[in-house]
């Protein structure tokens, strides 16, 4: 069988096996130890296990949730001057209509204290 000893050349310098691109490219990366770059004692301080990772990140996560969850509170204000019309307790209903695209359609819709309550259509 025949091998294949095809070579990609990046320039003419690397085709020609220039002594001097060859210590160049042994320079771009300096070997370093890896007892040397475990020296430092820091590294191992610093570092944590999964287990408090996940502690952590679920903490944050939770108490992300919490914040989220919270209802704000409504202050109700009563009226000051009440309308005739409305009286507590008691539902009003109005009549309209709603338009969607070239389509309408007559709505009933239910009232508490000026707040609508349920809206029913009736296309």
């Amino acid at each position: 069988m025949k091998t294949n000893n095809n070579q990609t050349w990046i320039s003419d310098r690397d085709l020609l096996n220039d002594p001097l691109l060859v210590a160049e490219a042994n320079a771009e990366v300096s070997p370093i130890a890896l007892e040397e770059v475990l020296e430092d004692n820091r590294i191992s301080e610093l570092a944590t296990n999964r287990r408090d990772f996940l502690k952590v990140l679920g903490f944050g996560i939770s108490a992300a949730t919490i914040a989220s969850c919270e209802i704000p509170v409504k202050r109700a204000i009563p009226y000051v001057i009440a309308p005739d019309t409305i009286v507590p307790g008691i539902a009003n209903y109005y009549a309209s209509s709603i338009v969607n695209g070239g389509d309408y359609c007559s709505v009933l819709v239910k009232t508490r204290e000026g707040r609508p309550i349920k809206n029913r259509r009736e296309c």
